[in-house]
């Protein structure tokens, strides 16, 4: 089992071990949101982790532009800078910024560096830059050409802290190139080498320097082979040093090797997410914590298959970037399982959206035939209601009209029935007037009968002659006559005196009584329109009559058709 596979391609130890990069240190400010990140990662809670990871990698592109900026602003300094010195601090910084990140630019800005060095002629930077140099080319797995440069320095002439630097530096080359050969002929040689280094370097270290417990816990592995008192050491390193540090990074991934060594676990799985989240942060493009995790997370019950998917193209991308060409074939070796699996997924999805797609459109299809069938139901709907509409509307001007009529018809009722009262009580004046005059005549026959009887011919005769009776009787039946007919007829005074001249009407003497002008007329209205019958009834001579006729024409708007005017009068009486 091996606890320091974080690095197994990468060589950044050097800027760790040696001295304190003014690079690593600018770029790792985080913001107080961003630094609770990780201070809330001390828990072992795998779904808060996670969480926190995912909202780390959606502003990746953030801690980048810091960089970018950084990176820039020393650019800046070193062309603006005129002294040596400053430019050689300038590209040291440039090409620890872009270490791990991008090979090309970090090789050039450290070639740069080393030339300020040689022109300072300056030992202890010439081989400072060395070293550096020698991590790069092992970062691309050009391992003789980094042994090449490292034989080049002087071993007894570094000072302890760059002697440090050297032995890990040494150390780190030997390992990986046993690893890549992976031989039990080859490979076994530079290994011993490598532990050799470690040996040497480890008593260079004080027990008060950050960095102790780690490079304690790589010896305890490698050396002494005790991995609990690695792991003691490995958990102290944790808490000691800065959270956005790359030794923190590597000793969550060691304690998360060791995790997983015994099967995967939630504590695997935390340590491996800090790892990711403190690479992420320092835009790094190693990729190997967020590799692994891939591959935990598609290992787990139940497998986190999309986010594994996710998490192994961020490490393929980085690794693209960087140009890392053994990363790249290190991913392409391992996560075919997580792609394959994922892209079986993505099928089965894909088949099922397939047939969800076809049941939407049947669906669809389904909707758009009711959507037509709706509409025109609604059309037809619409016109029967337009159409009854209409007819409601003809039934209310029906029902106005015949409310109308029945108002007419109510009107016309009440006025037949005040007609058949008037004409009952001209009945019952008729009946009356007969009556009397029956009385009257069997009055009479017996007054004649007496008076022949007892031969008293002279009285009767003088009965008979008597004018004042006569005068009385006609009198009787004029005032009746006048009193009936206005009952009858009470609009005929008005409505004759509409057919005279302007100041010719005629003024009723009282209200009951009618001018013999207004009798004669009467007369006519009824339908007695001869002289000789109108002259018998009010007992006038007919040439009278017919003056009364002659001269009343002369105060008339219409001589020629007055008559027949009269005799139209009082229709709705």
């Amino acid at each position: 089992m091996l606890f320091c596979r974080y690095y197994q391609l990468f060589f950044f130890v050097f800027v760790l071990a040696s001295f304190p990069s003014r690079a690593l240190a600018s770029t790792s400010t985080l913001s107080d949101a961003e630094t609770r990140v990780l201070d809330d990662s001390a828990s072992e809670d795998v779904g808060v982790l996670l969480d926190s990871l995912d909202r780390i990698i959606a502003r990746r592109d953030d801690f980048w532009q810091q960089k970018l900026a950084y990176i820039q602003a020393r650019r800046t300094q070193a062309a603006e800078a005129n002294n040596l010195r400053t430019r050689l601090d300038c590209y040291h910084d440039i090409s620890q910024a872009y270490y791990v990140t991008e090979f090309d630019s970090a090789m050039h800005y450290a070639d740069l560096a080393l030339q300020m060095a040689y022109q300072l002629a300056d030992s202890v930077a010439i081989h400072q830059h060395l070293i550096n140099k020698a991590e790069l080319l092992a970062f691309r797995g050009m391992y003789p050409e980094a042994e090449a440069l490292l034989s080049h320095i002087d071993e007894a002439s570094l000072p302890d802290e760059l002697h440090f630097a050297y032995l890990i530096t040494a150390f780190r080359v030997n390992q990986y190139r046993a690893d890549y050969l992976a031989d039990d002929n080859y490979a076994p040689p530079y290994r011993e080498r490598g532990f050799d280094c470690l040996r040497r370097a480890v008593p260079l270290l004080s027990a008060d320097d950050d960095r102790y417990d780690y490079y304690i816990g790589e010896y305890e592995v490698f050396i002494h082979h005790d991995e609990q008192q690695a792991m003691h050491h490995y958990h102290r390193a944790v808490e000691r040093l800065p959270k956005t540090s790359r030794l923190y990074a590597m000793a969550c991934y060691a304690l998360a090797s060791n995790y997983r060594s015994n099967g995967p676990s939630d504590l695997c799985t935390a340590f491996l997410t800090r790892a990711a989240i403190s690479d992420l942060l320092n835009s790094s493009k190693e990729g190997m914590a967020l590799q692994d995790l891939a591959e935990v997370l598609f290992a787990s019950n139940p497998p986190q298959l999309e986010r594994a998917q996710r998490y192994v193209n961020i490490a393929l991308t980085d690794a693209q970037q960087s140009n890392n060409r053994l990363r790249t074939l290190d991913i392409a070796r391992k996560s075919p399982a997580i792609i394959l699996t994922y892209q079986g997924l993505l099928s089965q999805q894909n088949r099922s959206l397939r047939l969800a797609l076809w049941g939407l459109s049947l669906l669809a299809v389904l909707m758009v035939a009711l959507i037509v069938f709706i509409v025109r139901q609604n059309s037809l709907l619409g016109q029967r209601r337009h159409a009854l509409a209409e007819t409601n509307s003809q039934l209310s001007d029906l029902n106005a009209q015949l409310g109308d009529l029945n108002a007419q018809l109510a009107d016309t009722n009440g006025r037949l029935v005040q007609v058949n009262k008037r004409r009952e009580s001209l009945a019952k004046v008729y009946i009356d007037l007969c009556a009397t005059y029956i009385h009257r005549l069997e009055r009479f026959q017996l007054l004649v009968q007496r008076k022949i009887k007892a031969k008293q011919t002279t009285e009767l005769l003088s009965a008979i002659s008597s004018q004042r009776l006569s005068a009385e009787e006609n009198a009787a039946f004029m005032h009746r006559f006048d009193k009936t007919f206005l009952e009858l007829y009470p609009t005929f005074v008005d409505e004759f005196n509409a057919l005279l001249l302007d100041g010719e009407q005629i003024t009723l003497p009282h209200s009951s009584t009618l001018t013999t002008e207004l009798r004669i007329f009467a007369l006519i209205r009824l339908g007695v329109k001869e002289s000789s019958e109108i002259a018998a009834l009010l007992q006038f001579a007919p040439r009278t009559v017919y003056n009364y006729r002659s001269a009343f024409k002369t105060r008339v708007r219409d001589r020629e058709h007055f008559e027949q005017q009269v005799a139209a009068l009082c229709r709705e009486s």
